[in-house]
């Protein structure tokens, strides 16, 4: 499926998960692309939302990777994801103010949308609530001129 290639998309679901066992990703969803290639979850078009296991820094937050059809596989610096408490390409251990634990034997909504107006970049929101999005601005300066953060070679570089 070559995501985003007509336009922006969105994938909505719900699950509901109890506290994760075991030492290994606990997939949500996943859906790669049919190309021969071996699994790599960073290659072009792909979406993947998984919940890092237990003994995992990032534990308990919504993580997800999507790349499309113009996302060419570079190495590491194309080794990036967004997690549900807003932070991007961060294994760091973190319980950041307002994060929604999934973990919690409840029904959870989330939502993977790109940008309406077809700009790089995709949000996710976990029970209707903005987790975190890649396109945001990072400065004011940003802000101001309506620059979109991209995670890039060129912006991880710098």
């Amino acid at each position: 499926m070559p995501y985003a290639e007509n336009g922006g998309f969105g994938v909505n679901f719900w699950f509901r998960n109890k506290d994760s066992q075991g030492s290994s990703f606990e997939y949500v969803y996943s859906h790669s692309s049919d190309d021969d290639l071996a699994f790599n979850p960073f290659y072009p078009n792909q979406l993947h939302i998984y919940l890092p296991e237990v003994s995992h820094p990032a534990h308990g937050v919504i993580r997800s990777i999507l790349k499309d059809s113009e996302n060419v596989y570079q190495g590491e610096i194309s080794e990036t994801f967004l997690d549900s408490d807003g932070l991007v390409a961060n294994n760091d251990a973190r319980d950041m103010p307002g994060h929604i634990d999934v973990n919690d034997d409840e029904w959870h909504m989330v939502t993977i949308t790109t940008r309406a107006d077809g700009g790089k970049g995709y949000a996710i929101f976990v029970d209707g609530v903005l987790g975190g999005a890649n396109f945001l601005p990072t400065s004011q300066e940003e802000a101001a001129n309506g620059k979109p953060y991209q995670v890039s070679p060129k912006s991880l570089a710098e």
